[in-house]
């Protein structure tokens, strides 16, 4: 016996067979050669017999007379075939003829072998339809295996979603901060010259109401725009922010005056080229936020290469239904090699000074949020900051 059909047979004996013959002596040399494939043979002795037998196992193959009292092979077979189309159903008979072959076919019988049988022909014809169910299992088996791991892997998948969508959480807050912290700088910094600036004319003893005042002001207002800091990036990712018509005029009006003791500490100057007719829709506290980066980066970049004469231009102008504003420094540009990544979150020229790298990635966030755009060109002794509005 080959190794191919010792396995056939290792597998058809943990089938269930139906076997359905109403001649006692047909039935008892039938089963002799039906045992080589089977161990669990179910003898059913009439087609009626047959059905209660049907119902009462879990059937997985079907051999059937035709020519049976009480109720016949094909009445059998059409009983089964209204609840399974699937199951294997062979028919032994000594009929041939053509109407039972087209019966047969009808209710789709899987073979048809006329009595008497053929010892050599009969086992091929059992073992070719073993060899069918057996490869329809581990069909099944596969595809149900498949499943498994395509569910084990969407799992896993999930799992690791779950963890990224984490982790990015994480880093959004880390971002957050680092973006706080780069806001707060500035006016901590006021704050603290001032403060400073009280306490030294106290202790010279030539403080006054008016330069109590002043200083107070500054702080107030300086203090004001740290909780307007927290504020604006509380909400700084929903999707719904209020949008205004503004005067872009105003708005840097109100970023200049925000910055100004920074920037006369500094020697700055600031030269604006406004028209007062533009305006922007926009969230005004988002776009604040950008020039006051653009600023204080300048301001850095002047201190780091040691520039005399410091100025800055902000300049807006319309040309082609588009608005157009250009933050312009002197303060030495922006290495070729590494103008293209100066958006890219996290990239810093500052690390030495604590930077983070937050700023620019930001600031090219807001303007998308605005729907703006935003980019860097080196210009002569310096470089060009310029942001696109749609009118």
């Amino acid at each position: 016996m080959s190794k191919s059909l010792h396995e056939l047979i290792e597998f058809s004996k943990e089938l269930k067979l139906l076997y359905v013959e109403d001649n006692k002596t047909s039935r008892e040399q039938t089963i002799d050669i039906l045992k080589i494939f089977f161990n669990d043979i179910i003898v059913g002795v009439d087609g009626l017999d047959a059905i209660k037998k049907y119902d009462e196992n879990q059937i997985d193959f079907i051999i059937t007379d035709i020519n049976m009292p009480k109720i016949d092979g094909l009445e059998f077979i059409t009983h089964i075939r209204e609840t399974n189309r699937d199951i294997p159903i062979f028919i032994l008979s000594a009929y041939s003829d053509t109407s039972y072959f087209l019966d047969s076919i009808s209710l789709s019988v899987d073979g048809y072998i006329i009595k008497p049988i053929k010892s050599e022909q009969f086992i091929e014809q059992i073992r070719k339809e073993v060899h069918k169910i057996y490869m329809q299992k581990e069909l099944k088996q596969y595809h149900e295996n498949l499943e498994t791991k395509v569910q084990e892997q969407l799992e896993e998948l999930r799992a690791k979603d779950k963890m990224l969508i984490q982790q990015t959480k994480l880093a959004t807050m880390g971002e957050m901060m680092d973006i706080v912290a780069h806001q707060w700088k500035q006016p901590i910094s006021s704050i603290s010259m001032h403060t400073s600036l009280i306490y030294e004319l106290s202790e010279d003893g030539v403080i006054d109401k008016e330069t109590i005042n002043k200083c107070y002001e500054k702080v107030t207002a300086q203090v004001k725009h740290m909780v307007k800091t927290l504020d604006d990036f509380r909400v700084f990712f929903r999707p719904n922010h209020k949008m205004e018509i503004i005067k872009l005029s105003t708005l840097i009006d109100s970023v200049l005056l925000l910055l100004h003791d920074d920037l006369m500490k500094n020697n700055i100057n600031v030269k604006i080229d406004i028209p007062k007719d533009i305006i922007i829709n926009v969230n005004g506290s988002e776009i604040k936020h950008i020039f006051i980066n653009l600023l204080n980066n300048a301001r850095d970049a002047f201190n780091e290469n040691k520039i005399k004469e410091k100025r800055i231009k902000i300049k807006s102008y319309l040309e082609e239904e588009k608005i157009f504003i250009d933050t312009t420094d002197n303060a030495g540009g922006i290495p070729k090699d590494i103008i293209k990544n100066i958006f890219n979150s996290n990239f810093t020229t500052k690390e030495k000074s604590g930077g983070t790298g937050m700023g620019l990635y930001m600031s090219k966030f807001i303007a998308k949020k605005n729907g703006a755009k935003i980019d860097a060109i080196n210009i002569d002794g310096g470089v060009c900051f310029r942001l696109i509005f749609n009118r």
